[in-house]
C-alpha cells in the first residue's frame, strides 16, 4: 500500500464533503474518514476499506472505492 501525507488542503476538502453529506441527510461521518478520503482523492488512489462511511463519502466525491473483503463478512 502507498502511504501519503495529509495536507491542509485535505482538511479543507473534508469539511466541504462533510457539508455536502449533511445536506443529503448523511450526518455523522467520522472526521478521520473524511480526511483519509480527501488525501486518497487528491492522489487519485483507490480507497480500499471495510467501512460503509467511505462508500457514503464516495457518493459525494465520486472517487473509486473497494471493499477489502466482502461487506459484512468480518466482525
Amino acid at each position: 500500500m502507498r502511504q501519503v501525507e495529509i495536507e491542509q488542503a485535505d482538511f479543507v476538502r473534508a469539511r466541504g464533503v462533510q457539508r455536502a453529506l449533511a445536506a443529503q441527510g448523511l450526518k455523522g461521518r467520522k472526521v478521520p474518514d473524511l480526511v483519509i478520503a480527501a488525501a486518497a482523492e487528491r492522489h487519485a488512489l483507490i480507497l480500499v476499506h471495510y467501512d460503509q462511511d467511505f462508500e457514503s463519502i464516495a457518493q459525494v466525491t465520486g472517487q473509486a472505492t473497494e471493499w477489502i473483503v466482502e461487506r459484512g463478512s468480518v466482525d
